[in-house]
């Protein structure tokens, strides 16, 4: 652990979409598997299976290694089928006739339009802007479906319950280690069962107590 083998970063910002509607198209489909709730106001949320979409902006371009490549932008959603969730008002959008039959993999290659917001950090990322996605909406008829040959990242599509190393290998390292930390990988599961193995194990030879001075 010495100091002077650590990575140094370039100070600069990597460049981010312009606050504005723009034409888009989903590229990727990823599944991040059971994640954590966290915690919010000091109460522990839920764990929810998420799902990343990523989306390619080709009217939004920078340079990148001597290349001028379009901008990306993602978004974690509850892999939910609620009418009210996230999930489904994309696909309301994306696919609108149920065309694909609810097969998120198939949504890729669609196009829609994308609201991008900018919001300022905070503590360590103060002085630094970040681009989210305000809204996803159908493509107005004034502007052209991104056709295939003007996209310029590939298609992507990952389910961590069907494992395919080739695809996993080419995600972004972040996402590579966000997925194997997942709570339902196998790893994870055989240690969670094995807690829940240890608490039985723990309790009293007659079972759940049924009466300490109160309801258990």
């Amino acid at each position: 652990m010495n100091i002077n083998q650590a990575p140094k970063g370039s100070g600069k910002q990597s460049p981010i979409p312009t606050a504005d509607s723009h034409r888009a198209v989903l590229i990727q489909v990823v599944g991040l598997g059971l994640q954590p709730g966290g915690v919010w106001e000091g109460q522990k949320k839920p764990d929810k299976v998420k799902v990343r979409f990523t989306y390619e902006l080709p009217d939004q371009k920078a340079e990148f290694d001597g290349e001028e490549k379009p901008l990306i932008i993602s978004e974690d959603m509850n892999f939910s089928g609620h009418e009210k969730s996230g999930m489904v008002a994309r696909l309301n959008v994306l696919d609108p006739q149920n065309e694909t039959g609810g097969d998120l993999f198939k949504l890729l290659g669609k196009s829609c339009l994308i609201q991008v917001t900018h919001k300022a950090g905070k503590g360590k990322n103060a002085g630094r802007t970040f681009a989210n996605i305000g809204s996803v909406t159908s493509l107005p008829s004034i502007l052209p479906s991104i056709t295939p040959e003007e996209v310029f990242n590939p298609l992507v599509a990952y389910d961590p319950s069907a494992h395919d190393e080739d695809v996993f290998s080419k995600l972004p390292q972040f996402l590579q280690d966000k997925i194997k930390a997942r709570l339902d990988a196998p790893a994870n599961a055989v240690r969670q069962e094995s807690a829940e193995e240890q608490e039985q194990n723990e309790l009293p030879s007659g079972g759940l107590p049924t009466d300490v001075g109160g309801e258990w």
